[in-house]
């Protein structure tokens, strides 16, 4: 999926998906031809991290869950 789609479905600018990316909130990004191709776990990630962001959590904050979140199961205490 087409990044202009991403943020169509999700209401958001093309801008703030690249600033996501790089704030390494998402991806990296798989690109065919140089062009964003977004698939489906990127697209949970984007639901998480505008769910969270409507919760108030900060870009710092969702970077150390997003961190401790990928350390799998042993976290989940924390999480």
């Amino acid at each position: 999926m087409k990044i202009e789609t991403v943020a169509q479905r999700y209401h958001i600018s093309t801008s703030a998906i690249r600033y996501y990316e790089q704030q390494g909130l998402i991806g990296p990004i798989n690109r065919i031809n140089g062009i964003r191709d977004f698939n489906t776990t990127d697209l949970e990630r984007m639901d998480f991290i505008l769910c969270v962001k409507q919760c108030g959590m900060t870009i710092k904050q969702m970077k150390q869950f997003i961190a401790t979140y990928e350390q799998g199961d042993s976290t989940l205490r924390e999480r």
